[in-house]
């Protein structure tokens, strides 16, 4: 089966949104547009822009279509080559707060069982 690598296009800003559709790509980009035009969509900066630039900024384009067995690949690198995974560039980015909050989890316990291993050394 194959997948359709496609790019959602800020004119204004130039940024750039880098997604991938198995069955239909129409009805996946219009869910994405919907979704910024109802205010819901969970990408918050490109929902920014949408809500400062309007939706006629925004345009769509089919980028490539691909083998299934190659479709993560390919949609890593066309992300990696438009940098939309910069923020100055797109808007393929990691929801910085899972990124923040994850790492402080793992060094407090980390922390926690270093200093029992400590105090159990000491005994």
């Amino acid at each position: 089966m194959a997948k359709t690598i496609y790019a959602l296009i800020n004119k204004k800003s130039n940024k750039v949104f880098i997604g991938m559709a198995g069955d239909d790509v129409s009805v996946v980009m219009d869910k994405a547009i919907g979704s910024m035009a109802a205010g819901e969509c969970s990408n918050k900066a490109m929902q920014g822009d949408w809500d400062k630039y309007g939706p006629e900024s925004f345009v769509r384009r089919i980028v490539e279509v691909v083998d299934d067995g190659a479709a993560e690949s390919a949609m890593k690198g066309h992300i990696e080559s438009s940098a939309a995974d910069k923020a100055a560039f797109g808007y393929n980015i990691p929801d910085a707060t899972k990124e923040m909050t994850k790492p402080k989890a793992k060094t407090k316990a980390k922390a926690k069982s270093k200093s029992k291993s400590k105090s159990k050394k000491k005994k």
